[in-house]
């Protein structure tokens, strides 16, 4: 059975990396979640979140499987980058920050998971040693933020941050922390993303 509702002024729960937890234990779920990426780095490095919607072998069926800013909502609608994450402050957004808006309820036959990624701005020389990522896991309807982990990593400029994934009957969260030195495109040519050279 799903847990009972949390307090609206509950902290979020605290993951780890390689945590997987039950959506549904973290709070009334409806089926979308919104994954935010928050991080603080010398000179404010830039990065973006991508998303691949993968089948139960972890591959994509075919390159509109990648959701990334070139092609930010996926054709079936259950991924979308939810961009910048608000300030507070009218039409400010937080520069650091990058959010995945995903509903399993509308995911296509065949896809069973939903990776969440951050990539750096790979001109600026900056890695994961230098950039520690909040992850927040939020409540797209109410806002309210219902877990949190946070990231770190070496020489890496990508970094899978969380993976959405249907086990059983139930939707699964977990936190990776997986890092790519090698950049992007060996994260989407490891899932079958074919990429031009």
């Amino acid at each position: 059975p799903p847990a009972p509702p949390r307090p609206a002024d509950e902290p979020p729960r605290e993951l780890t990396r390689g945590q997987a937890v039950t959506i549904e234990d973290l709070g009334p779920f409806a089926g979308t979640v919104r994954i935010e990426a928050a991080w603080w780095a010398p000179g404010q490095a830039d990065g973006d979140t991508v998303a691949l919607v993968l089948d139960d072998d972890r591959r994509v069926g075919d390159d509109g499987d990648l959701v990334f800013f070139n092609q930010p909502v996926h054709a079936s609608g259950a991924v979308r980058m939810a961009g910048k994450l608000q300030t507070g402050a009218a039409d400010e957004v937080e520069p650091g920050s990058d959010s995945v808006e995903i509903d399993v309820t509308t995911l296509p036959e065949g896809r069973s998971r939903v990776l969440v990624a951050l990539a750096l701005d790979a001109t600026s020389g900056t890695t994961f040693a230098q950039v520690p990522v909040t992850v927040g896991i939020v409540d797209p309807v109410t806002c309210r933020r219902l877990a949190e982990f946070r990231l770190s990593g070496g020489d890496e400029t990508v970094m899978i941050l969380a993976e959405v994934y249907r086990r059983g009957d139930s939707w699964r969260l977990r936190a990776v922390g997986q890092g790519y030195a090698e950049g992007l495109a060996a994260l989407v040519i490891e899932h079958g993303v074919v990429v031009d050279d």
